[in-house]
C-alpha cells in the first residue's frame, strides 16, 4: 500500500509529469530520481549530451546515453566525460563555473573529412567512432554518415597500381604512347566505388589536356573543404596550358571517356608565332602566320614582333618586299632594302642580296680607288665600297665580281662608248683598222706612218704640208713636204706633221750655227732635178740622213760653177760633231751626256712663208723661186702654228750649245715633266720660238733656289739670213716608237 501511495505521490527515475499524467522518458533523455509530483523537476527529463541519445525510452541514469548519432566523432573517454557532465546537469549544478547548460560544456566533433560513422552504442575502449573512408578516398564535408558519402574529389584518381589503393592527383605531365606528352585533370566527385576514377597511372580516370598541352594545379582542392587556395590541383581544363610559341588546335576527334573535344599543341613552326606567356585552359589559340613574306629566326616565336624580314627582303608595315637588283637587306634588319654604291649591283636572288659584300661591279664597270687596280689588302667590306666607274672607251667590264676590274679590249679593238661589256668590243682602236682577211676574218690592223685612224673608219692618210718661199727677187717656190706622223698607229690628224718642216718668217732661216752643217756634194749627174742651178727645196730635205732630227738648209744663189750660180744645200748628220741622235731613252735612264734638243713640230696641211725681200738684183741664170705674181707691198708672210709635238734628240757632245739658235729669254729650271711642259709650253706661245736644248745634269740635289745640280732649258730663235731656206727633217723610221718625240 505504501509503494502504492508512493507510486501515486511521486514521479519514479526513468519517468516524468506532464499534465498531471506520468509518461516515460523519450529515447535520448534520463531521470535519476524520485520526484514529487508538485516538484518541478518531476515534469522534465534530461537530455543526453549533444550528439548523444539512448537505446530505449525510460532510462533511469546517464550511462543509458552511449548510443552516438551519425557522423558524429567520439571515443569511450570523450563518452564517460559527457556523461558526467549530463549527470551533473540533471542535479543543477554549475558547469565549468557558469550554466548547467550542456551545449555549452559539451559539443562533440562531427567526423572529419574521409571519415564515417553510421551511429550506435560506443564500445567499451572504443578509441573514435568514425571510420576512415576505403583507398584513401574522402568526404564532402564532415559528419558524413556512410561509406556511401566517401567519393574521389576532383583533380584526384585512385590509383590501384598500389595495394591497398591509394588516392593520387592527376598526373602532370605523361609520355603518351605515340612518344607526345600531355597532362591531365579531372572534374566532379564521384564514389570512390566507380570504375571510372580507378586507374593505374591516371591516363583513364582523369582526363588528357591534348597532346603536347600539360597541366598544372591550378583549381581549388575541396578534398579538405576547400578553405585553401595554397592548396591546387587540377579540377578543370583551367589547369592546362601551353608554354609561349605554341598553338593550340582542335583536332576534330572526340575523346571517347568525356565525350570532348579532343585538343592538340604544336610548337609553333618557322614563319608563324603562338601565344605569348604561358596560356591555360582548352581554346582554340592556333598558331597565327607571319605578315606577308616576314619570317621567324627559329621555332617557337611567341610574339608578332619576332616576325622578321628574310634575307634579301626589305622590310615595311606590310610584310616583307623582294629586294630589287641592286639592292639587299639581312635576315632581322627591319629595315628597308638599301641600294648597293654606285656602279654595283646584286645577282637576282635574294640568297644574294643579304649584305653589301654582295654587291658586285656591275656589268660595264670597273672599281676604283685611285688606281684601277684595287688592293689586294682590302676586307670585302673594304672592297664592296670601292667606286665602280664606268670602263673608258677601249675597255669592257665582265661585271660579277666583288673587286672587277676594267679590261683591255683584245686583239687591239676598242668599244665607242663608255660602260662597255665585251661583246662591244667591236670596233678597232684608234689608231688601228679593220681589214677582213682571205677567210672572211676581221683584224684590226695599226696604220703605218703617215696615216691616222679613230678606230671606226679606216686609217686616213695625213695631210700633205706645202710651205711657201719668196726670195729677195720675189720669186716664189712652195715645198711640199710627205706626210708623217711620230709613230705608227696615230689616233687622230692632231699627231700628223710634216716629214720635212720650213722653219717660220718669225723664226728666221738661220736657226743654227754654220759650224753644224755639211754642204752636200751634188751626186752623180742627173740626182738633181737641175744639174746646172743645184739641188731644190725637195731634193735638199731628201738628204738628211735617216733615223736622225737633221736640221738642213738651202741658200740659193750661193755658189758659183761653170759661170752658173747655183743653189747649195747643207745638212747635219755627216759627221759624230753635227749629228742630232734620236733619243728614245726614258728620263730617269738618262746620264744628261750632251744634252737634248727639243724641235716644235707645226701641225700638216700648215702652209708656212719665208720671205726675205729688200734685194731687186735678177739674174735670169740663176736656179731660183719661179716668178710671183705678187706685188712687192702684198709679200705673204703667214705663220706656222705649233702641234704640241716636239721631236727629241741628243746634242752632239762636246757641241756648244750657245751656238744652236738665238736665246730667248732666261733659262728655266726643270726638274720634272711638269716644269718641261712649262717650257714646251711657252715656246708654243711663242711664234719665234723653234725649240730649246735642255743641259745640265740631272742630281737630287736639285732645288728650286739652288742651280747645282739641275737642269735647264733655255728657249731658242733664229735670224733672218737672205734667200736661205731653213728646214727641219723629222727621223724616216719606219717604226718609230711612240716615246721617240716625248719625255717623260
Amino acid at each position: 500500500m505504501y509503494w502504492f501511495h508512493r507510486l501515486l505521490a511521486e514521479v519514479p527515475p526513468g519517468r516524468y509529469l506532464v499534465q498531471n499524467v506520468v509518461r516515460v522518458c523519450p529515447m535520448g533523455t534520463f531521470r535519476t530520481s524520485f520526484s514529487q509530483t508538485n516538484e518541478e523537476s518531476a515534469k522534465i527529463c534530461f537530455a543526453c549530451p549533444p550528439g548523444i541519445t539512448t537505446n530505449t525510452t525510460a532510462a533511469t541514469n546517464q550511462s543509458a546515453c552511449n548510443v552516438v548519432g551519425p557522423g558524429v566523432s567520439i571515443n569511450s573517454t570523450q563518452l564517460a566525460a559527457a556523461q558526467d557532465l549530463a549527470a551533473q546537469a540533471a542535479t543543477g549544478v554549475s558547469l565549468n563555473g557558469s550554466s548547467a547548460d550542456l551545449t555549452v560544456a559539451f559539443n562533440p566533433n562531427l567526423c572529419d573529412y574521409g571519415t564515417y560513422f553510421g551511429g550506435g552504442v560506443v564500445a567499451a575502449g572504443s578509441s573514435d567512432t568514425c571510420q576512415k573512408c576505403p583507398d584513401g578516398s574522402t568526404t564532402q564535408q564532415r559528419g558524413s554518415t556512410s561509406i556511401n558519402d566517401c567519393m574521389v574529389p576532383p583533380g584526384y584518381y585512385i590509383n590501384t597500381s598500389n595495394q591497398p589503393a591509394t588516392l593520387r592527383p592527376c598526373p602532370n605531365t605523361i609520355t603518351l604512347s605515340n612518344g607526345l606528352q600531355a597532362g591531365f585533370y579531372r572534374s566532379g566527385w564521384v564514389t570512390y566505388q566507380s570504375p571510372a576514377v580507378r586507374d593505374s597511372d591516371g591516363q583513364k580516370a582523369c582526363t588528357k589536356c591534348g597532346d603536347n598541352i600539360l597541366s598544372n594545379p591550378r583549381d581549388i582542392d575541396e578534398s579538405n573543404g576547400g578553405n585553401s587556395s595554397a592548396a591546387l590541383v587540377a579540377a578543370s581544363a583551367y589547369s592546362c596550358y601551353i608554354e609561349p610559341g605554341m598553338g593550340i588546335t582542335v583536332t576534330g576527334q572526340v575523346d571517347n571517356t568525356t565525350s570532348l573535344m579532343a585538343f592538340r599543341a604544336e610548337v609553333c613552326a618557322n614563319n608563324s608565332y603562338g601565344v605569348e606567356n604561358r596560356t591555360y585552359g582548352l581554346i582554340s589559340a592556333p598558331c597565327k602566320p607571319c605578315q606577308r613574306n616576314l619570317i621567324t629566326l627559329g621555332p617557337g616565336a611567341s610574339n608578332m614582333s619576332q616576325c622578321v624580314n628574310p634575307d634579301g627582303y626589305g622590310y615595311d608595315t606590310t610584310g616583307g618586299t623582294p629586294c630589287p637588283q641592286g639592292y639587299y637587306a639581312s635576315a632581322g634588319s627591319l629595315l628597308p632594302c638599301t641600294p648597293c654604291p654606285p656602279g654595283r649591283t646584286t645577282l637576282a636572288n635574294p640568297a644574294n642580296q643579304v649584305s653589301i659584300t654582295d654587291c658586285l661591279v656591275d656589268t660595264g664597270k670597273g672599281v676604283f680607288d685611285g688606281d684601277w687596280v684595287p688592293d689586294s689588302t682590302l676586307t670585302p667590306a673594304q672592297q664592296a665600297n670601292l667606286t665602280a666607274l664606268p670602263c673608258p672607251i677601249g675597255y669592257y667590264g665582265a661585271g660579277g665580281a666583288l673587286n672587277g676590274t676594267c679590261q683591255l679590249c683584245p686583239d687591239n679593238k676598242s668599244t665607242q662608248q663608255e660602260g662597255s661589256i665585251l661583246d662591244d668590243c667591236t670596233v678597232c682602236k684608234p689608231g688601228y683598222a679593220l681589214v677582213t682577211g682571205q677567210n672572211g676574218n676581221t683584224t684590226c690592223q695599226i696604220c703605218s706612218v703617215g696615216k691616222w685612224s679613230d678606230g671606226i673608219n679606216g686609217c686616213t692618210d695625213c695631210p700633205k704640208t706645202s710651205f711657201l718661199f719668196i726670195s729677195s727677187k720675189r720669186k716664189e717656190d712652195t715645198y711640199v713636204s710627205s706626210p708623217y706622223t711620230i709613230r705608227k698607229g696615230a689616233t687622230g690628224p692632231e699627231e700628223c706633221v710634216p716629214q720635212a718642216q720650213q722653219f717660220g718668217i718669225d723664226i728666221g732661216q738661220k736657226v743654227i750655227d754654220d759650224s753644224f752643217y755639211s754642204v752636200v756634194s751634188q751626186p752623180a749627174a742627173g740626182n738633181w732635178y737641175d744639174t746646172a742651178r743645184g739641188p731644190n727645196a725637195t731634193e735638199c730635205a731628201s738628204a738628211c740622213p735617216a733615223n736622225q732630227c737633221c736640221f738642213a738648209r738651202l741658200d740659193y744663189y750661193a755658189a758659183s760653177s761653170g759661170g752658173n750660180i747655183q743653189n747649195t744645200c747643207k745638212t747635219t748628220g755627216t759627221t759624230t760633231a753635227n749629228t742630232f741622235t734620236v733619243n728614245s731613252v726614258a728620263d730617269s735612264a738618262w746620264n744628261g751626256v750632251g744634252g737634248l734638243m727639243f724641235t716644235k713640230l707645226v701641225f700638216a696641211d700648215t702652209i708656212a712663208a719665208a720671205s726675205i725681200g729688200q734685194d731687186d738684183t735678177t739674174d735670169a741664170s740663176a736656179s731660183e723661186p719661179s716668178a710671183s705674181t705678187t706685188a712687192d707691198d702684198q709679200v705673204v708672210r703667214t705663220k706656222a702654228m705649233s702641234s704640241g709635238l716636239y721631236a727629241r734628240c741628243d746634242i752632239p757632245t762636246g757641241a756648244n750649245v750657245t751656238l744652236l739658235g738665238k736665246s730667248l729669254g732666261q733659262p728655266m729650271l726643270v726638274t720634272d715633266s711638269k716644269s718641261l711642259q712649262a717650257c714646251k709650253s711657252k715656246c708654243d706661245m711663242m711664234s719665234t720660238c723653234w725649240g730649246f736644248p735642255v743641259t745640265g745634269t740631272p742630281s737630287s740635289a736639285c732645288t728650286p733656289s739652288s742651280s747645282t745640280g739641275c737642269r735647264f732649258c733655255q728657249l731658242r730663235g733664229g735670224e733672218d739670213q737672205i734667200n736661205s731656206r731653213g728646214l727641219f727633217a723629222n727621223p724616216t723610221a719606219a717604226n718609230w716608237p711612240v716615246t721617240g718625240l716625248n719625255w717623260y
